[in-house]
């Protein structure tokens, strides 16, 4: 199997490509700018220098992971966008891939991980693992005891307080300071590579090519089904025409 994964949900631009599910190219571009629209201009570019430093042709690819989030909303939309315009052009399936089942998965024990999401809000879901041999070699698939959700601090333990412990980042620990564990947020040098690894293990895609297998993700992850993990509302700001008739007429 053949797969294209990539992830724009944090400011890198995150590519992978994976054989068998065994990664074969993996870049992590950093934008030169401060405006996550620069991965809308980059990605496709990253995608078509991955393709072709493994000579491979883009009607060759089996299937698609995409980081569907939760994260900055435009670089998730970008990276769906993307991904359902080549599923349909190439028409293979196309795998959304939460970014909290990514971090569970680096962290391989049960576990609550915990982010924040912005204006009072935090990410928040709860997993229990499974387990996969592929060639003798045993690997945690993460299983989602609870989705992922977005609530107030509050909601958020209340909703989790039965999980022994928490994995967080530095802005977590700061907030869950009387929480009982809480373990330190894996580094994962590639979210790309690590979310098409899991999609590869929790489908058993290890196998090599195979017209079944490309035809049943098709039928399984069609293209128009890829939908992000957003899991908030956006903030919006109203702004006001300086010369309007109006008093704070907004835009």
């Amino acid at each position: 199997m053949k797969i294209l994964s990539f992830d724009t949900s944090t400011r890198s631009i995150h590519t992978c490509l994976l054989l068998d599910g065994t990664p074969v190219h993996e870049q992590v571009l950093e934008p030169s700018g401060t405006e996550r629209q620069e991965s809308a201009a980059l990605l496709l570019p990253e995608i078509d220098i991955a393709i072709k430093a493994v000579s491979w042709g883009k009607q060759e690819i089996d299937a698609i992971v995409v980081g569907a989030g939760p994260g900055s909303f435009t670089g998730v939309r970008v990276a769906l966008v993307t991904a359902r315009s080549l599923g349909q052009g190439l028409n293979i399936g196309v795998i959304p891939m939460c970014y909290l089942d990514v971090v569970a998965a680096a962290v391989a024990v049960p576990c609550a991980v915990v982010m924040p999401a912005g204006a009072g809000q935090y990410f928040g879901a709860a997993y229990k693992m499974s387990f996969d041999s592929p060639g003798g070699n045993e690997r945690n698939v993460p299983t989602a005891d609870v989705a992922p959700f977005c609530a107030p601090l509050e909601d958020l333990v209340r909703r989790l307080d039965s999980y022994e412990r928490f994995v967080g980042n530095d802005q977590m620990v700061a907030v869950l300071t009387e929480h009982r564990m809480l373990t330190a947020w894996p580094e994962i040098n590639n979210i790309a590579m690590a979310g098409g690894v899991l999609a590869v293990d929790r489908l058993s895609l290890r196998d090599g090519p195979s017209t079944a297998i490309r035809e049943a993700l098709r039928r399984e992850y069609p293209w128009q089904s890829a939908t992000p993990f957003y899991l908030r509302s956006p903030s919006v700001t109203l702004k006001t025409y300086g010369n309007s008739d109006k008093t704070n007429d907004p835009c």
